[in-house]
């Protein structure tokens, strides 16, 4: 299987992710807060740029492209971490450890043994990493003292919350009684003791109406 297409497209995209890098590293020392966005920015950028070389070398079976890589990044992983500070020696460092990834690709890939020896660079990493002062501490927490309650004196009762006042019961009057129909009419003739009878139309008599025994006219 021919390689060589992967091996120049490796190259290619090795010498625009190591000049990223290093325009980077460049603006990043001239910033002056670490903690500023652009400097964040720029570390991110540079992490991404190794981490893609790494990766690609690892890949591509580039032993040593891929170890020297690898410490790069681990070194700024801890920047970016806030657990390292880039120093004039840490710069140096990581610009000398960028010119020997661009040369061992370019001899990876042209099949040549390349002169460059990793060694005094992984040396040079761990000499500036043992140098280098680490970061401000963040200041520690303050205590606060609560104050105790003096000896045989319970301590005050936490306060009573009063619950809300129920509402007043509504005031229900008298309940009305219910309406009842009025008795069958009673006979009003005295000593009647019938519930209707023909004569009740007439009060205070027994009698008949008229109509009743005398014919009309």
């Amino acid at each position: 299987m021919d390689l060589s297409v992967f091996y120049n497209q490796f190259r290619e995209e090795t010498t625009e992710n190591l000049r990223i890098f290093g325009s980077d590293l460049l603006e990043l020392e001239r910033v002056t807060d670490p903690a500023a966005p652009e400097a964040r920015e720029r570390l991110n950028q540079m992490f991404r740029a190794i981490h893609t070389v790494k990766g690609s070398s690892r890949m591509l079976g580039f032993g040593q492209i891929g170890q020297l890589a690898h410490t790069m990044e681990s070194l700024l992983g801890n920047l970016r971490d806030g657990k390292q500070v880039l120093t004039r020696e840490l710069t140096d460092a990581l610009l000398r450890s960028s010119d020997a990834l661009l040369t061992m690709t370019n001899d990876a890939v042209e099949g040549r043994t390349t002169a460059v020896d990793i060694q005094p660079l992984l040396a040079a990493f761990g000499e500036v990493q043992r140098s280098t002062p680490a970061p401000p501490a963040a200041p520690p927490l303050r205590r606060v003292r609560v104050p105790k309650a003096p000896l045989g004196q319970d301590p005050p009762p936490p306060p009573v919350v009063s619950a809300p006042p129920e509402p007043a019961p509504a005031v229900v009057g008298p309940a009305t009684p219910p309406t009842q129909a009025p008795p069958p009419h009673a006979c009003c003739c005295a000593g009647c003791t019938r519930t209707q009878c023909g004569y009740s139309n007439y009060p205070g008599t027994h009698r008949p109406p008229r109509s009743a025994y005398q014919p009309d006219g």
